[in-house]
């Protein structure tokens, strides 16, 4: 009881002050004197509790960042890939496939990453135990940055709020957000640092630019940040106190200059000249294609989805929104010896300007390209990994105790985020689309949007009218109440991809049935509209980079595949015609496209031509040998009431020269093979309609010292032809 009592007048003494009362603002003779008293409040932290918080800072982070490591591990394993096609590409392109076949530039993303080739069939688990290490990687650079303009111990607390908040669900993806995640934190870190402004040599710009060029190669969108990180650079020298052109000119040069030397220097000497591609063929063509499409239509587009995206922020980030507009636009005065928060805050405005105006154009160019992309879509993931900025300016406002705000930019800031807010709530964001990859910070369904959305909503308001309270309110409440739901909420809906659907199923059985060289073979296809993410589900499972995908229209015939396709996987119930070999399950089928019945040897088997053989060995590159007696094949379908037999083999040991026995229904023809490879014709009568060969070895032997196979025939390739 004690301990609980203790905790509530701690919690008390965070949001009221002793003996004082909020003072509310009135209005002066002067508009610019509209100023509103801040609270003083001191937190007091009982005794018994301190121990924690003494704690090094490094202790303190390295502990929550092995939990939340811990965390992400256990919660991401034994789920079915979730992102397609990006995974499949990732994937593909990580693992399987030459560098310089890639479609995208990511070229220390995939090496790194073609690591997991040593895990076996666990190579997704192995990219997400990466995936986590480098994502709770980001919490020192995080934390530093913080430290800058709040103390420790919230800073601390920044941190992890960071790492806990919906943007690791991208832990659970075979992509390279939580490495670009990191790189982009420490680029961060390294252009705040405090000595930055100072520029006593152009060797930090060549530094900047070298981190910059290495995320790229990691993720090619980082490139799409050179406004925000130009006018950034511009900012910091115009508030020196003599404005250098040349050497902003100079730095600015030096930054990008380094970033996109790095960026092709190390893409050539990896993929050779295919790799010289600012942005890869893949998102080359999605540039071409957007910019051919109509520009009003661009901008109709862009404007309702920057609606959207406005919305979201306000809604999710509406306090910390507003601080960073009040402190950026210098309508703050603060007891700071540097002003480091208002540089923090500028250089967050500008990355969220860069970044929205990136997101809602990309959605603008892809509309309509696939049935998914619509105007509706809200890709937040597009600028989540710089959200964190929000967090730190929070914690910059919750340290200051002495801080006068202009309250004339205050009502209106907090005035029109909040309306924004407002509006996004009670319409539940209709009409935009809520998907759980683009944006998992709002997929949740009508009710827990309300009470988390009033939540976040409630610190605005308060801070609109009695300043601090809100501040504390937001950092203390609202957003570790918004940080723990939305960690249950992803949780529990990333667990969901512990079930098997179609596309799993699919390509698992088909990975599991065709030997690896007829795996290659073989075609995916799908109905349009039905089917689509089935089909590159499908395909990641067989880990193969030769498998083609496809979608098909009804009426479907097979013959119009491609002719170096032997084996088609249907993602749907369709029955073919009954010359195709096929296996049905529920979803799918395996259908073998080949009509020749052709049995080559060097395989082990021969689905749609033999059910059953005996008397032989295993498959070698050249074919097989015989094992016993008696070669005996067992075929799908009887055999031609006539026939003949295309044999290509040769006699082992003893055997060279003597006869062999090829019998049929009750027909048995008698044939000689030398030790040299050969082919042999042979005619067999069979109105019995039997469907089994057998082929009788004269002399079976043991030809080899440790070798206890009866060798006495290699056989090439077999091959039953009507007659």
């Amino acid at each position: 009881m004690d301990t609980i009592l203790e905790s509530s007048k701690y919690l008390r003494s965070v949001f009221f002050v002793k003996n004082s009362s909020p003072k509310w603002f009135s209005k002066s003779q002067s508009d610019e004197n509209l100023f509103q008293k801040e609270l003083i409040m001191k937190i007091h932290i009982p005794s018994k509790y301190k121990s924690f918080f003494n704690c090094p800072p490094v202790t303190m982070l390295l502990t929550l960042s092995i939990l939340v490591f811990i965390f992400l591990v256990f919660r991401n394993m034994g789920l079915y890939p979730g992102v397609f096609g990006d995974e499949y590409h990732y994937t593909q392109f990580s693992m399987l496939m030459p560098l310089s076949e890639a479609h995208l530039p990511n070229y220390i993303y995939f090496p790194l990453y073609r690591l997991t080739n040593y895990c076996g069939s666990g190579f997704l688990e192995c990219a997400r135990i990466m995936n986590a290490l480098f994502f709770v990687a980001a919490m020192p650079f995080i934390y530093s940055i913080s430290r800058r303009v709040a103390g420790q111990g919230i800073s601390i607390f920044v941190a992890f709020l960071a790492v806990m908040g919906p943007v690791n669900s991208y832990t659970t993806y075979f992509m390279p957000e939580s490495l670009f995640f990191l790189c982009f934190w420490i680029f961060s870190w390294y252009l705040l640092r405090a000595n930055i402004d100072i520029l006593p040599k152009f060797s930090s710009w060549l530094i900047l630019g070298i981190i910059l060029g290495v995320t790229s190669l990691i993720k090619p969108h980082v490139i799409l940040l050179f406004p925000a990180i130009i006018l950034y650079t511009f900012y910091i020298f115009l508030k020196q106190k003599t404005f250098l052109v040349g050497k902003c000119a100079l730095s600015v040069i030096l930054l990008i200059g380094s970033a996109l030397t790095v960026k092709y220097a190390v893409s050539y000497a990896i993929a050779g000249a295919s790799g010289l591609t600012l942005f890869g063929t893949r998102y080359g063509s999605l540039i071409e294609y957007g910019s051919s499409r109509d520009y009003w239509q661009l901008l109709t587009v862009s404007l309702f989805s920057l609606r959207g995206h406005l919305m979201v922020i306000s809604i999710l980030y509406g306090l910390p929104l507003a601080l960073m507009l009040v402190a950026a636009g210098r309508g703050i005065k603060s007891t700071f010896a540097d002003d480091s928060l208002e540089k923090i805050c500028a250089f967050s405005l500008f990355l969220l300007i860069n970044l929205l105006c990136v997101t809602i154009l990309f959605t603008a160019a892809v509309t309509d390209i696939t049935p998914t992309e619509s105007p509706s879509n809200l890709h937040v993931r597009y600028y989540s990994f710089m959200l964190p900025f929000l967090y730190i300016i929070v914690a910059a406002f919750f340290k200051m105790q002495d801080v006068n705000v202009d309250f004339r930019r205050r009502y209106v800031f907090g005035v029109l985020i909040g309306f924004l807010a407002f509006y996004g709530l009670i319409t539940n964001l209709t009409p935009y689309v809520r998907c759980f990859v683009a944006s998992p910070e709002i997929y949740w369904t009508h009710t827990p949007f309300l009470v988390i959305g009033g939540l976040l909503m409630l610190p605005l308001l308060l801070w609109i009218v009695a300043g601090h309270i809100g501040v504390r309110l937001y950092l203390l409440f609202s957003l570790p109440i918004f940080i723990f739901a939305s960690s249950i909420n992803v949780a529990t809906v990333q667990r969901g991809q512990l079930v098997r659907v179609i596309g799993d199923e699919a390509g698992i059985f088909a990975t599991e049935f065709l030997p690896k060289e007829d795996l290659g073979k073989m075609l995916i296809a799908g109905y349009a509209g039905s089917s689509g993410p089935q089909l590159y589900r499908a395909g990641y499972h067989t880990g193969n980079p030769n498998v083609t995908i496809g979608l098909i229209e009804k009426p479907f015939n097979p013959d119009v595949l491609p002719k170096d396709r032997e084996w088609l996987l249907l993602i749907d119930d369709q029955v073919l015609p009954e010359k195709y070999y096929q296996i049905q399950r529920r979803g799918f089928t395996l259908v073998s496209l080949k009509q020749e019945k052709i049995v080559d040897f060097k395989k082990g088997w021969w689905p749609g031509i033999i059910s059953r053989a005996s008397g032989l060995s295993y498959p070698e590159s050249w074919g097989t040998c015989s094992d016993g007696d008696a070669v005996t094949l067992k075929f799908t379908a009887p055999l031609p009431g006539k026939f003949k037999v295309r044999l290509v083999a040769a006699a082992l040991g003893p055997n060279v020269g003597k006869d062999f026995i090829a019998s049929s229904d009750e027909m048995e023809i008698k044939f000689v093979l030398t030790g040299s490879t050969e082919e042999k014709i042979l005619y067999f009568d069979n109105p019995g309609g039997d469907d089994t060969l057998k082929i009788v070895i004269p002399s079976p032997a043991l030809l080899r010292d440790h070798d206890e196979r009866k060798l006495g025939m290699a056989l090439f390739e077999l091959e039953i032809l009507p007659q």
